[in-house]
């Protein structure tokens, strides 16, 4: 809430205003979105043969603002060569229809960039970002997506949103503690079949043997 008091004037040796033009040109810029009365009022012309007050015209430029709003994983917890999905949302929270690039990282580093054409004021646009996690070191990697800064933005604060961490493992892990108790039971496994193998081999030649001699 504020009020301006402008004056515009001339001094010899200029020379006065004749016929139509742009007496005077006030710029307001905006702090933010929102609702707010503009009201222009008490005009005084101090010339005195000007008969009525000059034609007033007011130009709102459009507000321009783009933001991140979510962007969530379909898991956090993965082992390499899995692949996730990010789904980010973004908003045009301005009154202009808006076009802008979103990219989507994993820390520092680039998942993917896709455009939105067109997102008209007001709206929300879905995007699926797919991470292959193939050659990804294991880590609790920070998922971000960002929206480019369009001409005029008035806040770009709300143009990076942060979300969970995703942790990468690597896929000899999958079964834990018990990996090494597993390659131990298979190896003791081959060992007993080929055990048993012999063991019967040798009692079946053995019983021939004695056939024979028999004979």
């Amino acid at each position: 809430m504020g009020k301006i008091v402008f004056a515009a004037y001339s001094l010899s040796p200029d020379l006065p205003a004749f016929g139509s033009g742009v007496l005077a040109a006030i710029t307001f810029k905006a702090t933010g979105t929102g609702v707010c009365i503009f009201d222009l009022y008490d005009f005084v012309i101090a010339t005195p043969n000007i008969s009525s007050p000059p034609d007033i015209h007011v130009t709102i430029p459009p507000i321009r603002n783009v933001a991140i709003i979510s962007a969530v994983p379909s898991a956090t917890e993965v082992y390499d060569r899995q692949t996730v999905n990010i789904t980010v949302v973004a908003k045009n929270w301005g009154n202009a229809i808006e076009s802008f690039n979103v990219t989507a990282y994993y820390d520092a580093c680039i998942i993917g960039t896709r455009t939105i054409t067109n997102l008209a004021a007001r709206s929300e646009a879905t995007l699926i970002f797919k991470w292959n996690t193939t050659d990804v070191e294991p880590h609790n990697y920070t998922i971000r997506a960002e929206a480019g800064i369009v001409s005029n933005e008035i806040s770009t604060a709300d143009n990076v949103y942060s979300t969970y961490a995703v942790e990468v493992k690597k896929t000899v892990d999958a079964h834990g503690d018990r990996a090494p108790y597993i390659i131990l039971y298979i190896l003791l496994y081959s060992l007993t079949s080929t055990l048993i193998i012999t063991i019967a081999t040798t009692a079946i030649n053995a019983k021939r043997r004695k056939k024979k001699q028999e004979v």
